[in-house]
Parts: structure tokens; sequence; C-alpha cells
């Protein structure tokens, strides 16, 4: 098994992106996304979109570079590779603004947020944003902290850093209740 990664040259919002997969299994694709600081959020059904920051990161991790045609042929000799039709819809954002999440979101989202709330629990830093995105099937609860923090988070949670900011991270598997809020 191997992870690959193409080259940087789709531009989105002003940046070079390329994708990172695995030949071999999304079990191993998330697990690498995650050790070079890759949210959930990222992954687009067969595939994480990577910036050139995390492109190097993946490199300098052991992803193999190949070039974007090689890349789908070993996608799809693998059995990994979904068609357009059957890649998640974008991402929406149910919620975006200040902590704590309005009453709304909290009560759309709460089988969930547990996590969140226990590892926030230990953190003496102020909150800069919450985001509430949603997607047919996943739910992802984002929570961004002020500056570097260290942080044992809860199972489920992710931690990653975005600049100088700690970003929380928890991604369910299921179908969320509407939120309706904005």
């Amino acid at each position: 098994m191997t992870v690959l990664v193409d080259e940087a040259r789709w531009r989105w919002r002003g940046r070079l992106w390329a994708h990172l997969v695995s030949d071999g299994s999304l079990e191993e694709l998330h697990a690498f996304a995650e050790g070079i600081g890759l949210r959930r959020v990222a992954f687009h059904g067969d595939h994480y979109d990577v910036d050139v920051e995390h492109r190097e990161r993946a490199v300098a991790a052991g992803a193999q570079t190949v070039g974007s045609r090689e890349l789908v042929r070993r996608l799809r000799r693998a059995g990994l590779r979904l068609s357009p039709a059957g890649r998640p819809a974008p991402w929406s954002a149910a919620h975006a603004g200040a902590w704590p999440l309005p009453a709304a979101v909290r009560t759309a989202i709460a089988p969930d947020l547990d996590a969140v709330l226990a590892a926030l629990a230990a953190v003496d830093r102020p909150l800069a944003e919450a985001v509430v995105l949603q997607r047919t099937g996943e739910q992802a609860v984002l929570v961004r902290l002020a500056g570097p923090i260290d942080l044992l988070a809860p199972t489920g949670v992710r931690v990653t850093r975005d600049g100088a900011d700690t970003v929380l991270e928890l991604h369910t598997d299921h179908s969320p209740a509407a939120v309706g809020v904005a």
C-alpha cells in the first residue's frame, strides 16, 4: 500500500492544490492525512485536496509523487476511485460564529458534541470561532482557538494547527437533523 500525491497545479482561492490518495485503503489514507495535519473535511470520498504546504508535508512523510494520470490509474486499480456522481456533496455551513453554539445548533448535533465540549473544558483560551458543516451523511464541528495549544484530544476529536491557531475538529458519519441556523 502506498500513499500518492500528484503535482499541485489546480488553482482555487488563489492557491495551488494537489490530490492525496492511497492505492490500498481509505483507512491508510485517513491515518496518513491526520498525521500531516489535514482536516477530515478536506476528504472528497476518494481523495484529499491538499495545498502546496500540505503536499510538501506529505512528500516529507513518505508519500510517493506521481503524475495525475498515474494517480487516477492506481486509484482505479485499487477499486477506490469514485465517479463524480459518487463523490460526497460539497460542505455547507449550518452555523458559523461565536461559541457557544446557539441552542438550535446544539440540539441538532448534541449526540456528538460531548467530545468537543470535553476538550474545550480543559482549555483556558479565547475561542475565535465555531463552524458546523454538513453534507449528506456527514457533519463536522470545527472550533478555532486563538494561539497554539497542547491538548490531549478525546477520542474522535482531531487537533490541527492553522497558522498560529489551534483547530478542534469533530467529524461524524451520519446525517444530522437540519439545523436551519446560519
